[in-house]
């Protein structure tokens, strides 16, 4: 059930933190904090994990049926990973990688079956691994590279780096031919961030041309063509609509008080950005399967919520798109 208060009761909320900010009576993390609770409050996101149920969620991945998340995290120190799996309707959690075994592996893309898990090995580690999401096994070594997706067509999409000459390279492995169809090739310090439409035919992803400069691309599978949609800055998080015709993104904002991380929803030929009313802070913003809703990380507290894009914008969105002028 979600608690709904009236905007002007939102707006007084966030008008008296931020005067505590002002005269230092809090500290920016807290009012991230009392932001975020004032986000909930207002009803254009609810909660799907607090901090105090799992610490230091870091990336997020939805089952391709919509009925879990699977949760990268990151905590400690030194950091220690370990990867699990929030049932959405149950709100209940399941470890497949433990801290105790997860610190060399990252999350890399469900199967399209939504049975297994792939992994991508830290660099100690290395390669591209999978696990049962069941947690029925431990993870396996399948073969060298970074996987960034798993499309239902069963390709792979792969990202190397030749360290020694600092070129990255984005390619889509065909699991029947094991062909090989470039996507990018650049020099820069790597790919990362990639997201695909339910069908593979378009891609999403961000490249970091040199330290904490960035710019996010899309690839046509459909007319082999790979377009940068944003200038150079700083950009996080692309995630391509199931559909294929929207980016929801982050930009990152100096220019207040506290670093804001900023949620965006563009088309997906970059034009008509729009910024997401009372999102300041979010990280891996990530499509439900229908499109209806972003699930996201608050990285002031680290919990998971989920935006309902119709109580945003209206149920227009889902039907004739962003409200462009």
């Amino acid at each position: 059930m979600i608690v709904k208060t009236t905007k002007t009761t939102s707006i007084l909320i966030s008008l008296i933190v931020i005067l505590l900010c002002s005269v230092c009576l809090i500290t920016p993390s807290i009012f991230l904090h009392y932001y975020n609770a004032v986000t909930v409050l207002s009803g254009k996101s609810t909660t799907l994990l607090y901090q105090d149920d799992l610490l230091a969620s870091s990336s997020l991945h939805w089952s391709p049926n919509g009925n879990e998340l699977a949760i990268y995290t990151n905590r400690g120190m030194p950091p220690k990973n370990a990867i699990y799996i929030l049932d959405v309707q149950k709100k209940e959690i399941r470890t497949i990688v433990d801290e105790d075994s997860g610190s060399g592996f990252y999350l890399g893309d469900w199967s399209p079956d939504g049975k297994q898990l792939a992994l991508n090995g830290s660099s100690i580690k290395g390669g591209i691994w999978l696990v049962n999401s069941n947690n029925t096994q431990s993870p396996l070594f399948i073969q060298n590279g970074h996987l960034l997706a798993w499309f239902p067509s069963d390709e792979k999409v792969i990202s190397t780096k030749d360290l020694e000459n600092q070129d990255v390279l984005l390619y889509i492995l065909e699991s029947k031919t094991n062909d090989e169809i470039d996507i990018f090739s650049s020099k820069g310090i790597g790919i990362s961030q990639l997201s695909g439409s339910s069908n593979g035919s378009k891609l999403a992803f961000r490249v970091e041309k040199d330290f904490g400069n960035y710019g996010i691309y899309v690839f046509d599978k459909n007319t082999k063509k790979t377009t940068q949609v944003t200038s150079d800055g700083d950009f996080s998080y692309p995630a391509i609509s199931p559909d294929g015709s929207l980016i929801a993104y982050t930009k990152g904002d100096n220019t207040g008080f506290f670093r804001a991380s900023i949620l965006y929803i563009m088309k997906q030929d970059g034009s008509c950005s729009i910024e997401v009313p009372g999102h300041l802070e979010v990280f891996s913003p990530v499509w439900s399967p229908d499109g209806k809703k972003i699930a996201y990380i608050a990285p002031n507290d680290r919990g998971i919520y989920l935006l309902d894009l119709e109580k945003v914008f209206g149920k227009d969105i889902l039907d004739t798109g962003l409200p462009c002028p």
